[in-house]
């Protein structure tokens, strides 16, 4: 599953550094200037090429369920299995942009995570404490990056972008 997730987020950054490297790119420096740009040039719903407030919109969604997720495995105890906990972050977050195919195929998929205790250990972190640290720490940076970027993506409405 994880795979999967990592794929389609690694497409959406190349898609962003696509439009670095481009002849705009001077516009896609920041967040905020790539979607005042795009506002101002009316292109955050192109129908020709992918927005880059569009492909960010998609990556902030999975930030916000990936801090999520992470907080819950930090909290959680050591023989749970994830898939719960992982079902509870995608319902709290991202299964609300997602159609019922989606969501139904996610419930399948998260079947196949471990325990907390596994997963802490694929980690390769052996000091427990550490591991749940980087955990909390991970989660609460994620959602202080979620906040700011969903501030600018509120004061411009483009939350309803396709």
């Amino acid at each position: 599953m994880f795979g999967f997730v990592n794929s389609d987020v690694m497409e959406k950054v190349d898609i962003l550094k696509e439009y670095r490297k481009s002849d705009l790119g001077d516009h896609y420096q920041t967040v905020q200037g790539m979607i005042e740009y795009e506002v101002s040039m009316k292109s955050t719903n192109s129908k020709k090429k992918v927005s880059g407030a569009r492909t960010l919109l998609r990556l902030h969604r999975a930030l916000e369920f990936i801090a999520d997720f992470l907080k819950a495995v930090q909290e959680a105890e050591e023989d749970e299995k994830l898939s719960g906990v992982c079902s509870k972050s995608y319902y709290r977050t991202l299964s609300k942009h997602h159609p019922w195919i989606i969501r139904k195929g996610v419930d399948v998929a998260v079947y196949t995570l471990p325990t907390r205790k596994q997963f802490i250990d694929r980690l390769k972190i052996t000091d427990l404490s550490a591991a749940e640290k980087l955990l909390e720490t991970t989660a609460d940076l994620g959602m202080k990056i979620f906040f700011v970027v969903e501030k600018i993506y509120n004061d411009h409405g483009l939350h309803g972008l396709p």
